[in-house]
């Protein structure tokens, strides 16, 4: 049965009986958002499930709270807003949340932003950087284990392999593993046959162990300072969060915004609760915003 099963099922397990309560309301909740689902729209699910959770009074008065935080919840929202303008009927929930998955840090990648830039080898193509990172290069991973039983597949892998190498214009690096944890098993593999594969003069090998007595050493970020790190790396321009607010918009009306400076509506298209605007900023271009999180200041 599933997890959700099971929760229905709580006070059938003496391991949850103590939770079964909060167990069943997020069940109760859960069919709820189901029902829903089919009669409202994803941005409007979203906004309702907000509610239900009240999830941005939780995030407020959080200890670790920062506006970036909030200003996710509200971006999320006019990604959803976007997706359902840009596929009008066809748009779902299951739809979005695919779309969603299949996005990579490639989607904001500008080469003037100095940071690390993640990515799949299929991404990569066409791209080049000056330096390259391939973790990960060790039989039954890169290739993968169905690929060493077909020759055909080994064949897309080393192919898939060259796009990696080819992507760096100084320094490339191609990484494995003594021995990694999969699935609660320690597996230890051979180097990547992609990596013997490459002549030795062209490649110089180095070997980087850490000894069982620094591991105690190492400095691990508390899930506080990850949080702060991923804020700090975020290269997502979002609206500054704000509450509900009646100030009306008319197309041609001339606005200014914090990070985009002045603009002048182009369009307006109601969404749920909401309406977004389509605002032409004189120094960067067309952006789509939700009106009531956009915190635009109306210029006389």
């Amino acid at each position: 049965q599933s997890m959700l099963d099971t929760m229905r099922q709580s006070q059938q397990f003496e391991v949850l009986v103590k939770s079964s309560k909060k167990l069943l309301d997020f069940c109760e909740m859960i069919d709820r958002m189901s029902d829903l689902l089919e009669t409202i729209s994803a941005h409007e699910m979203y906004e309702q499930l907000l509610k239900e959770l009240d999830y941005e009074q939780y995030l407020i008065q959080s200890n670790d709270y920062t506006e970036t935080a909030l200003d996710n919840v509200h971006q999320l929202a006019t990604a959803i807003a976007q997706y359902e303008e840009d596929n009008g009927d066809e748009a779902t929930l299951q739809g979005f949340l695919e779309e969603t998955a299949l996005m990579t840090d490639i989607d904001a990648y500008s080469e003037k932003e100095d940071c690390v830039v993640l990515m799949t080898l299929h991404s990569a193509k066409g791209l080049e950087f000056e330096n390259v990172f391939i973790p990960g290069m060790e039989e039954n991973i890169f290739p993968g284990y169905q690929s060493t039983l077909n020759q055909h597949e080994m064949q897309e892998e080393r192919r898939l392999a060259y796009v990696g190498l080819t992507r760096a214009k100084k320094h490339l690096y191609l990484i494995h593993a003594n021995s990694r944890m999969v699935f609660g098993h320690t597996n230890r593999n051979r180097p990547s046959r992609f990596i013997t594969e490459i002549p030795d003069t062209l490649k110089e090998a180095k070997h980087k162990v850490l000894p069982p007595s620094m591991l105690t050493q190492v400095n691990i970020p508390t899930p506080k300072e990850v949080r702060k790190a991923d804020i700090a790396f975020s290269r997502t321009i979002t609206p500054t969060s704000v509450p509900k607010t009646n100030q009306s918009f008319s197309v041609g009306m001339r606005v200014s915004h914090k990070s985009f400076g002045e603009g002048t509506i182009l369009d307006i298209k109601p969404m749920g609760s909401d309406f977004m605007l389509e605002i032409a900023f004189d120094t960067i271009g067309t952006k789509k915003l939700m009106s009531n999180y956009a915190k635009l200041t109306v210029l006389e």
